[in-house]
């Protein structure tokens, strides 16, 4: 059996489409047999490319798959198919959903505030919608589920982006999401698609196949998160999930009760639920700015020439050729570098700030506190990320008379 290690490298290549591109079985194999720790029997190597490696196998196979991927360029349609002889299977290291580890579930304190605006949501939604309990259609829960995720998410300023529906590699992973939240161009928190009835194991098979497909569509854009974390819901409950795409495992929360017909349960129970997608959400944002701040901090130290494998750059497709540049424009460059290798540094020391400031807050100053440097650390983000246009500010700058945009109602 291969070694399923994941210490994962890049060729030295300068930029991505210097990456070796792999146009036959026999470079395949051969670049497998570079890859792996340990010799691959050439049964082995026949197996994982024809999708017949036996069940005991199949995280190994996965894993060199994915070592393929990120050490060289592959067709496309390629490396779908070899991915795809494994998707189920790798999704599927446990018996039943009892069998997975528990996902111990974090919901930090937050402020009435904070609640009351997503209550408002809530009672808005289900004014024109249905309420949760009289649910019968699964586009009515979207719509509720959105009206939910879109408020906690406005917290985070536009750091947190939903494509909805977004495609994750639907050629590898067979299901649907309803949202994918991004930061960064990464996919951090996926919401599955709603069943309105009961959750089955099916269910639960689905999503962790949709947060590997995540963790995939990450690696192939170039970046990459160390967790993806999950939520899957029904009119009466949500489960939490997490994926750890280093140890290539899968933790899974109990199913959480949001709809009681008692009144004061209901309440209870939607506050807490509330509170744990605030903490999914920094978590996600937590999870991205680390990936960040790593890929600009390696790529800073390539430059330096302080690394002796310089396959650590694994996202930066676009570097130039720096030993054919000039001595001035390198030194340029590096300048450019550790400058914004000390913003992202700044970026997440704040973020990791607001995380424990949320996890320890005991009342709602604590959780203002947490939410101010959270948008400290939002507000030191680098150039390149653009915070959308506030309409509200424009709107309450035209009414001041100050906006800056001519315009008449």
């Amino acid at each position: 059996m291969a070694s399923s290690s994941t210490s994962w490298n890049r060729t030295g290549a300068a930029s991505w489409a210097d990456v070796p591109l792999l146009t036959s079985a026999t470079e395949t194999r051969r670049a497998l047999q570079r890859l792996s720790d340990d010799p691959l029997s050439e049964e082995f190597v026949s197996q994982l490319l024809d999708g017949k490696l036996p069940p005991t196998d199949h995280g190994a196979g996965a894993a060199l798959l994915m070592k393929l991927l990120l050490n060289y360029r592959l067709p496309p349609e390629q490396f779908i198919n070899y991915r795809g002889a494994y998707q189920e299977p790798a999704n599927r290291p446990y018996a039943t959903p009892e069998h997975i580890p528990i996902l111990k579930l974090r919901a930090p304190v937050v402020s009435d505030a904070f609640l009351d605006s997503v209550f408002a949501r809530m009672r808005d939604v289900e004014l024109t919608n249905r309420t949760l309990g009289e649910i019968d259609k699964e586009s009515q829960l979207v719509h509720w589920m959105s009206a939910v995720t879109i408020e906690v998410a406005r917290y985070f300023e536009g750091a947190m982006r939903n494509e909805a529906e977004r495609s994750l590699r639907g050629e590898i992973s067979r299901g649907q999401v309803e949202f994918v939240w991004v930061a960064f161009r990464m996919c951090v928190v996926v919401v599955m698609e709603m069943k309105k009835k009961g959750f089955e194991t099916s269910n639960h098979a689905q999503l962790m196949g949709e947060l590997e497909a995540a963790a995939f569509s990450n690696v192939i854009n170039r970046t990459s998160v160390d967790t993806v974390l999950g939520l899957m819901a029904n009119k009466d409950g949500w489960i939490f999930m997490s994926y750890d795409t280093r140890a290539n495992t899968f933790k899974m929360s109990e199913t959480l009760l949001v709809d009681k017909r008692d009144p004061q349960n209901k309440v209870r129970n939607r506050a807490f639920a509330i509170r744990l997608m605030w903490s999914m959400f920094l978590d996600g944002y937590c999870n991205a700015v680390t990936a960040m701040q790593k890929r600009s901090l390696a790529t800073c130290l390539q430059l330096e020439g302080d690394l002796e494998n310089p396959a650590v750059l694994l996202q930066e497709s676009k570097r130039r050729k720096f030993e054919e540049d000039s001595d001035a424009k390198r030194k340029s460059d590096l300048a450019e570098r550790r400058a914004s290798a000390d913003k992202w540094h700044n970026v997440a020391m704040l973020a990791f700030q607001s995380k424990q400031c949320a996890l320890s807050a005991t009342n709602a100053d604590g959780f203002e506190n947490a939410l101010r440097l959270l948008h400290e650390s939002i507000s030191k983000i680098p150039e390149f990320y653009v915070k959308p246009i506030d309409i509200h500010e424009q709107w309450t700058a035209h009414q001041a008379g100050a906006s800056s945009i001519p315009f008449e109602l």
